[in-house]
């Protein structure tokens, strides 16, 4: 693309940066409160900082809505050059979640200029915000509010991903849109997990419908992934893309594997070896996509290395979150609980994949024979969720109706 090209599309997206007026309000609120709380003298005559008249410069900016400039110049003034580094680690609460979420975030999309990169931004922005739930439900601090809005955030987040991944697709990218989707459902999978043990183990927390809503998620990302899969125009090269996702899933997987090693001397002996058993199960899922595509029957290793990618996905976020959380004994039993997944049966690893054997006869022309010969044993069901031992995690979910009607996959 040419580098004038790119510069125009970054200033465009930069100049479409804007402040919800929710969000210009609670700013205003929160540094006005600051300000009372922190008043001071210096002399008699001099007047608290509370008293600095509102029509000044600072609130001038806040309640310009045309452009973010002014509010990021706004910014600066208060806190300097590190105010969007700081505010990284913000969280639902924080006075500077507003810039994490409107500000940084919105720079980093502006930058992400092809339909592969913003999907992947967002699929990451949604693991943003599970990762955030999860901090305030290590606190105690997940409550219904919170929880219904990260919710919202995270349902938007996945519609934007969904949305680029089909721009993607339509230019015949599924190999991007296939792992973007994958690593989404993994995360969402293991998160939810994650979120129903802590939400049962740790006082203060009311996050049950937040968890609900991620299996939700999780379902609906696994269904898009089964219809784009099965969908696939027949001008598509199914030998290439099905290499393109073994590939990406082959660096993946390698990528888990040194995490979990470099892992290993901070996780407890059962932590490790149950998610070391989870990943091996990836590795022995990608081998069956491997052998697929040596016979030719490329759209099953396709859908196979999918499942391979998402797998683990779950597996790098547990390891993750483990690590995040410094975890004590109570909440080390949850997660650990977590990772003894048990293995899916035949009739949930044929499930999904008997509607695509009829479909491999309008592949491109150079898979249109091959892919007959599909062994089953070689297909496996994307949508395996990870089931969680009884007497650590009892939650009761019910999915909610209105959650599948409101997202966009």
């Amino acid at each position: 693309m040419n580098k004038d090209k790119n510069t125009d599309t970054y200033l465009k997206k930069l100049a479409d940066i804007q402040l919800s007026d929710s969000s210009r309000s609670r700013m205003e609120d929160e540094l006005l409160a600051h300000a009372r709380f922190h008043g001071v003298r210096v002399g008699e005559d001099s007047r608290s900082i509370v008293q600095v008249p509102q029509r000044t410069l600072l609130f001038t900016l806040l309640k310009q809505t045309k452009s973010m400039t002014a509010a990021i110049i706004m910014i600066m003034l208060i806190a300097g050059g590190g105010t969007t580094f700081a505010a990284e680690g913000a969280v639902p609460g924080d006075f500077l979640y507003t810039v994490k979420t409107e500000v940084n975030e919105n720079v980093k999309s502006a930058f992400a200029i092809s339909s592969e990169a913003e999907a992947r931004l967002q699929a990451r922005l949604v693991e943003e915000r599970l990762e955030e739930a999860e901090e305030l439900a290590a606190r105690g601090e997940l409550t219904a509010e919170v929880a219904a809005d990260l919710s919202a955030r995270i349902q938007t987040h996945t519609n934007q991903a969904q949305e680029q991944s089909e721009k993607g697709e339509a230019k015949g990218d599924y190999e991007s849109s296939a792992t973007v989707r994958a690593s989404l459902e993994g995360s969402f999978r293991a998160y939810a997990d994650v979120l129903a043990g802590l939400n049962t183990r740790v006082s203060g927390n009311d996050g049950a419908s937040l968890v609900t809503d991620i299996r939700s998620y999780a379902d609906l990302t696994a269904n898009a992934q089964a219809t784009a899969t099965a969908t696939i125009d027949a001008f598509v090269n199914m030998k290439a893309t099905a290499q393109a996702t073994i590939d990406r899933a082959d660096n993946y997987i390698t990528e888990v594997e040194v995490t979990l090693n470099q892992a290993a001397s901070e996780l407890s002996a059962q932590a490790y070896a149950r998610a070391d058993v989870r990943l091996n199960e990836a590795i022995a899922v990608q081998a069956e996509a491997k052998a697929s595509f040596q016979t030719e029957a490329y759209r099953a290793a396709y859908t196979t290395t999918q499942a391979a990618m998402r797998i683990a996905s779950e597996v790098d976020a547990m390891i993750n979150s483990m690590l995040r959380l410094q975890v004590d004994v109570n909440v080390e039993n949850v997660l650990d609980g977590i990772l003894d997944v048990r293995t899916e049966t035949d009739e949930q690893t044929n499930r999904r994949t008997n509607s695509e054997e009829n479909t491999e006869s309008t592949d491109s022309p150079d898979a249109a024979g091959s892919d007959r010969a599909t062994d089953s044993s070689a297909e496996v069901n994307a949508t395996t969720d990870a089931s969680v031992d009884a007497d650590i995690i009892d939650v009761d979910i019910q999915t909610d109706t209105s959650v599948r009607g409101g997202l966009r996959l």
